[in-house]
Order: C-alpha cells, then sequence, then structure tokens
C-alpha cells in the first residue's frame, strides 16, 4: 500500500477549533415532572441502584474473567519502568498475537500482573474479520480501503498497563488536522516505520505500593514531526483527548472519573462524573465504512465532549475503582496520570 486513493471522498470534514464534542447524556429535572413521573423516575433511580450493588458484588472481583494488579502498601515500591511495545507492520493480525502481548507483560511483570483463566476481552471481536487499521482510522477516514495495516488498536492492546489511554482527537482528521496529501504521496510517508499517525507513549512507570502509575506524551514533538505533513500548521490549541478505557475494565476496575482537584491545565469537563469503563474490542458491520465490517473499539457507556487542554505541561489524573464509589470524594482504588508536555 503506497497510495492513497479517493482520499477526499473519505476524509471526514474539518471542524473548526474548539467545535469537538460528543453528545452528552440527557439531564432529567425531577421539579419540571408531574407527580406521576416523579414517582416513575424515583423507581427508575432504585432500580438503577439496585443494578449497581449487583454490579458491585461481582465487578472486578472474579480473578477468573478480570487482570489483577498486585498494588497496595505491602507491595514493591517502584518506580517500575513498564516496556512501551509496537506492533510491527509485519505481525500478522489475529487474537492470538495480539494476546501474546498480554500474557508477555504478566510474564515480565509476575508480581504486578496476573492475567485470568477465562478473560472476555476478545469475545465480541470476529478473528476472521479485519480490523479498523491505523492508516484508515487516522489517515483515509472511514471506506474501502480502512483495513489495511496494523491495527488502530494494535497500540492499546500491546501495552495493557496503560489503563486509560488518551485518543487525541483534536490532533485527528476527526479535529483540526488536515493532511498534505501531495506531499506524503509524493514521499510514500505512509510506508516509514515512524510515521506521525498519533502521539505516541514514550514512558510509563508504575509505583505498586502506592497504587498509581504515570505514562507520558511528548506532545511538543508530535507537533513538530506531524506538521511536516500537513496543509494547516497544528498547535497546542488544537489539543484535545478522549479517554480509552477498556484496559481498566480489563483489570477490573469498572468505575474511572477523571479527578479535577489532582489534574492542572485541563479545561472543566464532564469526566469529572463517573463513567463506565466498559468498552469492549468489538466487530462492527458499519463503522470503519469497509463493506465487510471491521473490528474496532465500541464507545464509553456515555459519550462526551473531549477534554481540552489549555497549555503544557498538562496532567489528566484518573481514578479508578473496583466498586462504584458511593461518595464523590471516596478515596480510589488506583490513580493513573497521564503526563502531557
Amino acid at each position: 500500500m503506497g497510495h492513497i486513493p479517493s482520499w477526499d471522498d473519505t476524509r471526514p470534514q474539518k471542524r473548526s477549533k474548539g467545535s469537538l464534542s460528543f453528545p452528552t447524556a440527557p439531564i432529567f429535572d425531577l421539579k419540571k415532572l408531574s407527580t406521576k413521573k416523579t414517582l416513575y423516575a424515583v423507581l427508575t433511580c432504585l432500580a438503577i441502584f439496585q443494578v449497581i450493588n449487583v454490579l458491585n458484588s461481582k465487578e472486578g472481583t472474579d480473578p477468573n474473567t478480570h487482570a489483577s494488579l498486585f498494588v497496595g502498601p505491602s507491595t514493591t515500591s517502584g518506580p517500575l519502568a513498564i516496556p512501551i511495545y509496537k506492533v510491527s507492520k509485519a505481525t500478522k493480525t489475529s487474537i492470538a498475537t495480539l494476546s501474546d502481548y498480554q500474557s508477555k507483560i504478566a510474564s515480565d511483570f509476575p508480581d504486578l500482573v496476573r492475567l485470568p483463566k477465562n478473560s472476555d476481552f476478545f469475545s465480541e471481536v470476529k478473528d476472521e474479520k479485519p480490523w479498523w487499521s491505523i492508516e484508515g482510522h487516522y489517515v483515509y477516514g472511514p471506506g474501502e480501503i480502512s483495513y489495511e495495516g496494523v491495527p488502530a488498536e494494535a497500540e492499546g492492546i500491546a501495552n495493557p498497563l496503560i489503563l486509560i489511554r488518551p485518543d487525541f482527537v483534536g490532533l485527528s482528521i476527526y479535529g483540526s488536522l488536515v493532511w498534505n496529501k501531495a506531499t506524503i504521496l509524493e514521499n510514500n510517508a505512509l510506508q516509514k516505520e515512524n510515521f506521525p499517525f498519533h502521539p505516541e507513549p514514550d514512558k510509563l512507570d508504575y509505583f505498586p505500593s502506592e497504587s498509581r502509575a504515570e505514562v507520558s506524551y511528548d506532545i511538543s514533538r508530535f507537533l513538530f514531526r506531524v506538521n511536516e505533513w500537513t496543509e494547516d500548521e497544528l498547535t497546542k490549541e488544537d489539543i484535545s483527548f478522549l479517554p480509552v478505557t477498556y484496559n481498566a475494565a480489563f483489570f477490573g476496575f469498572p468505575y474511572a472519573a477523571l479527578s479535577s482537584r489532582e489534574s492542572q491545565n485541563l479545561a472543566q469537563t464532564d469526566w469529572s462524573k463517573i463513567i463506565f469503563t466498559k468498552a469492549p474490542l468489538r466487530f462492527f458491520y458499519k463503522l470503519c465504512g469497509n463493506p465487510e465490517g471491521c473490528n474496532h473499539r465500541s464507545s464509553n457507556f456515555m459519550m462526551r465532549p473531549a477534554i481540552k487542554v489549555k497549555a503544557l505541561p498538562a496532567t489528566a489524573v484518573f481514578y479508578l475503582w473496583k466498586k462504584f464509589p458511593t461518595k464523590k470524594r471516596s478515596e480510589p482504588d488506583f490513580k493513573f496520570a497521564i503526563f502531557m508536555y
């Protein structure tokens, strides 16, 4: 693959800066409802809390279905430098080969990671079907050639200890980025091993005894590199991201929230409210635009606007819980920080 057919037909339209957002969940005002509707709303809330209680009794506790992290005061102090893996273009994409990355992490860090006997991580993936590729997702957009190449989710699968992975949508074709197709075609740039499709993590440290971890992204360097291939210059004002959470769910943390108190240089966001991290990898018939369908990640339970970065350096600290936190400031079971500089 060294060409970009039908580029203009497949690339999503450019949005104006600051306009990147997704539908938010409806908010109900009980004061405006009739008595009958109020009673119905109250009963619905009680039912929801009952479901939460059931989930709390099961989620994150079964070692046969969830991976585990050995963290807490009696564990290793750290920092543990966790290697960051990149899936080669020569790698055959299958559940078996992608699962090998999880097994390697567990083998290299047996005092930190324990894998489940019966994981449902890939249960909704169709192994015989293609994946939405890095080129398809970050360059072409939805279309018939969107499945050629390494899966866009390869980074997340190969690095399961990045519990919350930022998808920098503001620095993509779904935000402010417009590729200079002439320059890319002329230099056969997509075949280069280090082409800057998206910001990649450069460091991952775990502090088991403190129940926290930190991943870092050199956004300044990415902007310098990517602007060689864009029509309009991307700037730090374009930085925004959506948290990808399926690895947190894989390790038995079904609930998460952004800590406004501990995060730095982020705009106000709805992500400080509790989210469900269960957003599995699965097969879609129409998502990537390929007539045969493709495997990709599903969206979070509640879609919210992307998190806007106001300035660099910036830090996004996510609280993770094994059970639904009953109080707004409930102490998390784990903290995962994303450092951007």
